[in-house]
């Protein structure tokens, strides 16, 4: 057995010990390298907000705002009528804004990717609404811009009103 064992102490449990030291610290030592968690995924609402304030001065005047109702997955390809502007690196949200709204189609507008996990904000330029438009939730319906059907009876008013007057001498 062991013969150079200081007196009192059993040879059996500094080895036992010993052991314990060195399993606990293999197994911590990969926890302690460990990356950290993922923080909690960022929901619509979220989304939408980090849009607004990071990317558009905090307001929603003059243009519309559409969020997908769902999150996006991975590899997932957002396109316009015409091209793929962008597959998505991670799960997360896509934020659509007409800067224009009123316009003919051919003016700038902006696709947002927001990473659901990190609230990274991705902007892609484009020139058409995406194919996924009829899908699309409006946040700024009621708010910046008229109800459907509003614009179109304003601008029938108008148009029966300039009927009215009368016509100027040729």
């Amino acid at each position: 057995m062991f013969t150079n064992t200081p007196a009192g102490r059993n040879p059996n449990l500094t080895i036992l010990a010993l052991r314990l030291l060195v399993l606990g610290v293999l197994l911590a030592g990969p926890l302690a390298t460990a990356s950290p968690a993922q923080p909690a995924s960022i929901d619509r609402e979220e989304a939408v907000a980090i849009v607004t304030d990071s990317q558009l001065g905090g307001t929603l005047a003059g243009i519309r705002l559409f969020v997908y109702p769902q999150l996006l997955p991975t590899d997932e390809t957002v396109s316009t009528w015409k091209r793929d502007v962008f597959t998505t690196p991670a799960p997360g949200w896509f934020v659509f804004v007409d800067r224009y709204p009123g316009a003919n189609w051919e003016h700038p507008c902006w696709y947002f990717f927001v990473d659901a996990a990190t609230g990274e904000v991705q902007r892609f330029d484009a020139k058409v609404p995406p194919s996924l438009q009829p899908e699309l939730t409006e946040i700024t319906h009621g708010r910046d811009n008229p109800p459907p059907g509003v614009s179109e009876r304003m601008l029938e008013e108008y148009s029966a009103r300039l009927r009215q007057l009368p016509k100027p001498d040729p």
